[in-house]
């Protein structure tokens, strides 16, 4: 094959155009037995003058010309009569195995689609699965016959097209590409699909025409459509990936059970029906009672209305020698909330103020989340004074990474009026005297690991911690923690929930030991 051969030249029939303009030919090698015979690639952007593939009939998708470079040289014909775009100026550099980090962000920001199409292609080399930023692959009409499983890598993927090759399977991590909205797999051998594709939650477009798929696949996918086969393979797929059991960090082993206790906090969006009907049910099974309060969008319902507007809830073991003294309710804007109560152990004459919150969630509004939490600690700190010398224990999802400015302020007791995370906004007194507060507060995890878990929220598209079980460094000690998910199991699967994690966080527990000398910080707090 020509290596120096520019397919980049105008389509002779009338096209589509897929994608913006700007396709240069580089050399690469197709491995095909023992020979190396260079062929040209064609690389492009992939950013304006888009047709939905859904708007297209599939027997005209399925039937697409096998030249080389079909999908660039139409890109290149819609360019020449008016498409805007500019060309991406690539070498022959571009495969060479250069491992730094750097080069992948810059190429990132050069090309983000590939076309092997018409290529004769037999196999494909693993280096291409380390270009995660591809947006756009078209592997379609070669001589492939099976899929790496590294394509799982390729996350950013919103199209792949592996149509017209001979592929008789294709490999489960295919669905870890949850971002895919077209995936075409016309003209191959497929009998079955992985029911990992049910993960796929984000598929417009699935072409599977010219495969002799057996039933249910076959039936579902005529007879329903995309999206029923896709749930379909997401509610039946088998469970072949089981997590390996958290294992229950002890950092002082022998404790007295009478000094210590545990401390849980889940995210699980409950609604008020729930909390009543099931909640409240099961756990009074086990010695638990609760206290649970809707969010304020409650207050312009029906009463019919609002059982179903979630909230946050605080239960506790209701023993002969514990008791609720008080609740606290702090409702704050964009429909969040936080929940204190103090709860008194007899026993050992210790009080405890637990507190339970959910912050806004969106990552954009930075200064929201440091202003509610802000607000939040003024009114902790408010109840604090009905009950010093009292141990405090503050769940929840802050929705906020330990770079953020919410964390600085909780692990450091203050944060100044320029933070970035005000951005522009004005938050008097906030954004021109600054935030603090004296309650010692320390991240439990952080303080038993030294460092937090890797993950509390796994999602398609989000890993990171955003849930912590804050704690009176003065009042209460660490002796025990529950360790994360596993790496292993993590890297297996697209994120949560599942049949095992029926949320998108993971809960996050602590063991509590009460301090011997009891320090007084009630005095400073004088607000």
């Amino acid at each position: 094959m020509d290596s120096e051969r520019d397919y980049a030249l105008p389509a002779a029939s009338a096209g589509i155009a897929l994608m913006d303009q700007g396709s240069i030919p580089f050399k690469s090698y197709n491995h095909s037995g023992n020979s190396h015979k260079p062929v040209n690639i064609a690389l492009f952007n992939h950013s304006s003058a888009t047709i939905s593939l859904s708007t297209l009939p599939n027997s005209f998708l399925s039937q697409l010309p096998a030249t080389p470079h079909y999908r660039a040289r139409l890109a290149a014909t819609s360019t020449r009569t008016g498409t805007n775009g500019s060309v991406s100026m690539l070498t022959e550099t571009i495969f060479k195995n250069e491992k730094s980090e750097s080069t992948e962000n810059s190429l990132s920001q050069s090309w983000t689609t590939l076309d092997l199409s018409g290529m004769m292609c037999r196999n494909v080399s693993n280096f291409l699965f380390k270009y995660s930023f591809l947006t756009c692959l078209y592997l379609n009409h070669n001589s492939l016959t099976f899929i790496p499983g590294d394509i799982g890598r390729l996350n950013s993927l919103n199209v792949l097209d592996l149509s017209g090759n001979q592929l008789k399977a294709l490999p489960p991590e295919i669905g870890h590409l949850t971002n895919l909205k077209d995936l075409l797999l016309f003209d191959n051998l497929l009998s079955t699909l992985p029911f990992e594709m049910g993960t796929l939650y984000q598929i417009e477009f699935l072409g599977l025409e010219g495969n002799h798929l057996s039933d249910p696949i076959s039936s579902l996918y005529q007879k329903q459509g995309t999206q029923s086969l896709i749930a379909f393979l997401r509610d039946h797929a088998p469970d072949t990936i089981q997590p390996i059991e958290r294992e229950w960090i002890v950092l002082e082993s022998e404790t007295d059970p009478s000094q210590v206790f545990t401390c849980l906090s889940y995210n699980i969006l409950f609604e008020t029906a729930q909390f009543e009907e099931f909640f409240v049910v099961q756990l009074s099974l086990h010695g638990y009672s609760g206290i649970f309060h809707p969010k304020s969008r409650a207050r312009t319902m029906s009463d019919q209305d609002k059982r179903t507007v979630d909230g946050c809830a605080i239960f506790f073991k209701q023993k002969p020698d514990r008791k609720t003294d008080d609740m606290y309710n702090r409702v704050m804007t964009k429909d969040n909330i936080a929940l204190f109560a103090a709860l008194e152990y007899k026993a050992m004459n210790e009080r405890l103020i637990v507190g339970n919150c959910h912050i806004h969630w969106d990552p954009l509004h930075k200064d929201v989340k440091l202003v509610q939490t802000a607000i939040m600690i003024e009114e902790l700190e408010l109840f604090y004074k009905k009950f010093p010398n009292s141990a405090i224990a503050l769940c929840g999802d802050f929705n906020s990474l330990p770079s953020s400015g919410v964390y600085r302020f909780l692990s450091t007791g203050s944060i100044e009026n320029t933070h970035e995370d005000f951005g522009d906004f004005t938050y008097i007194p906030y954004t021109t005297e600054g935030v603090k507060h004296l309650l010692p507060l320390q991240s439990a995890y952080e303080s038993a690991l030294k460092s937090e878990l890797p993950f509390t929220n796994f999602t398609p598209n989000f890993t990171g911690v955003l849930d912590y079980i804050w704690f009176s460094h003065k009042t209460l000690t660490v002796s025990a923690v529950l360790s994360g998910i596993s790496e292993d199991y993590a890297s297996k699967i697209v994120g949560f929930p599942n049949m095992h994690f029926p949320s998108d966080h993971i809960a996050i527990m602590v063991e509590f030991k009460w301090k011997t000398s009891k320090p007084s910080f009630s005095k400073s707090i004088k607000r």
